[in-house]
């Protein structure tokens, strides 16, 4: 079940990275779907518990809010992030939170190094990457 676990997740995240890019916003269906989705599955295991899902739901919006605040992340990047923590544990969502970090990072350098004028970055790709990577590195 970890294998389908990954695919839906990866599935939410691409279809988010998709609307982020196309519209600059992500639809809250998607997120609707994720948070559906995610609790099927955590539900359905023998130690799942609905405090362990709010509190994995929860986290991240707590560890970001800052970045909220100061316009460095849209609110529909923290409801995907706490999508991610939903399927994965809010100790695996640092490790990705860290990676899309960087590979925003990485994305935001090329913008620069190409010549062209800086903007908003769209976010929900890096967490996308972020989450694969976290996926690999952390064995998910």
């Amino acid at each position: 079940m970890g294998d389908l676990k990954n695919i839906i997740l990866l599935v939410i995240l691409s279809l988010g990275a998709i609307d982020d890019y196309r519209r600059m916003k992500i639809d809250n269906l998607i997120i609707l779907f994720g948070i559906i989705s995610a609790g099927y599955f955590r539900c359905s295991l023998p130690y799942g518990d609905i405090f362990s899902l709010l509190k994995d739901a929860a986290l991240p919006v707590v560890v970001l809010f800052f970045f909220y605040c100061t316009g460095g992340l849209g609110a529909g990047d923290i409801k995907l992030i706490s999508v991610v923590s939903l399927f994965t544990g809010f100790e695996n969502t640092l490790y990705v939170i860290f990676f899309s970090g960087c590979a925003g990072l990485v994305l935001y350098a090329a913008v620069v190094l190409s010549g062209q004028k800086p903007g908003k970055i769209r976010f929900a790709f890096p967490i996308l990457i972020g989450t694969f990577c976290g996926m690999i590195y952390r064995g998910l």
